[in-house]
């Protein structure tokens, strides 16, 4: 698997993180641009973006870098989640289509989900952080006005540090793999991301600690390194994406893991619930005596045609749920998925079009195996012209 990763998806890792970076550099220009028209002193020479900073008033600093880091999670969060589902559809062997990195830039609820999934758990965490040096502050504020009392004050900083670090642990036991969850089920809203997020991670919370642990590991070592090089990385901080990188890596495979087995579990427990998959208890025989008289559900094969003015709006997987299949084709978990995905990213690029005079249509198709059966999965989209209704084709075949 760890192989299969490297190939698969590390080098689209180091050119995203390269990228990513090149327009943090991009936004913090900007608003270093932005800075400057407030600074008070214009004949006063500034040498770099930090000295716009020192020479703003506390007050005014904090809510302007409130609202950066709004921004900033505004236009990054989707990029980072379009990406993660991007690396899914590769080690998942599925298409990859590059627009996909920008699928969460599609809605404004797509938006928000992304930043609540990359961002929510480090907002909780910084809440709880400032409230706990706040209280501590403000108990010690008179005490420590006496010399005698100063020195208990690096005690206290230590205790706010082990608190906030404990936060951090306990909220990445439960929600880590929330900005993965929402890549791979994005269908299923940022509610459902954070809740099956602490569901999936039910069985694997000792295995989060350690790969959360060898990821901190990693950013603490480079900050090291920045600090023996005397400000030499520092200056060229662009290297930066490197570690970045390693540490995006190392967290998708293991997501993409987890995630997986999960969803096979699953399966495997809607199976043991139905009657057709039978396992033998030591009273019965291994073979009912009906089982002779039940033909096999040969159903592999349909095709179904739907007209719609709203083609975004068209729910495929209730087309394949009205189709002539069989059950173990119409429950698949693995064509459900693909079709929706297949047929979402159709119906987008179709919608695109400002006019459909003279015709338009678009279609494409992927395969997925069930029972050593190969079925291909193939949806087509066409328009005649801009009064006349979508069309909207789903085919089910096997091989």
């Amino acid at each position: 698997m760890i192989k299969k990763s490297f190939k698969k998806i590390f080098l689209p890792i180091i050119v995203a993180n390269a990228a990513i970076l090149l327009i943090r550099f991009a936004l913090e220009g900007i608003y270093g641009s932005i800075c400057r028209l407030f600074i008070s002193d214009a004949s006063m020479e500034l040498t770099s973006f930090t000295d716009y900073i020192a020479l703003m008033n506390s007050s005014s600093s904090r809510l302007y870098d409130v609202i950066f880091t709004v921004l900033t999670a505004v236009v990054i969060s989707p990029l980072y989640i379009g990406f993660y589902k991007f690396c899914f559809a590769r080690l998942n062997d599925e298409p990859a289509k590059f627009g996909t990195i920008f699928e969460f830039y599609r809605s404004p609820k797509k938006i928000l989900g992304s930043v609540a999934a990359e961002k929510l758990c480090a907002l909780i965490l910084g809440i709880i952080s400032f409230f706990l040096d706040t209280c501590i502050t403000g108990a010690l504020q008179s005490a420590l006005a006496n010399n005698d009392m100063a020195q208990l004050y690096p005690v206290f900083a230590l205790i706010t540090g082990i608190a906030t670090l404990a936060v951090l642990i306990l909220l990445n036991l439960f929600f880590w793999l929330t900005e993965y969850v929402y890549a791979f089920e994005s269908e299923n809203g940022i509610i459902a991301a954070f809740k099956n997020a602490a569901e999936y991670s039910r069985g694997s919370r000792l295995k989060i600690f350690g790969i959360t642990f060898l990821q901190g590991t990693i950013a603490v070592l480079y900050a090291y390194f920045v600090m023996k090089s005397n400000g030499v990385l520092a200056q060229i901080g662009v290297l930066s994406f490197i570690p970045n990188a390693i540490v995006m890596w190392i967290g998708l495979t293991f997501a993409h893991g987890i995630l997986v087995n999960t969803h096979t579990d699953e399966q495997e427990e809607k199976c043991s619930d139905n009657d057709d998959c039978y396992e033998n208890d030591g009273d019965e025989p291994f073979i009912k005596p009906y089982d002779f008289f039940i033909e096999a559900d040969e159903r592999f094969t349909d095709e179904k045609a739907v007209e719609t003015e709203d083609i975004r709006g068209l729910d495929p997987v209730r087309i394949l749920e009205e189709m002539d299949l069989c059950d173990d084709v119409k429950n698949n978990w693995g064509i459900r998925r693909k079709l929706k995905k297949l047929f979402d990213d159709l119906a987008f690029e179709i919608g695109e079009y400002a006019s459909y005079e003279g015709g338009r249509s678009i279609e494409s198709f992927v395969t997925e195996e069930i029972d050593e059966r190969e079925l291909e999965i193939s949806v087509g989209i066409s328009r005649n012209s801009d009064t006349e209704p979508f069309v909207a084709v789903i085919s089910i075949k096997e091989n």
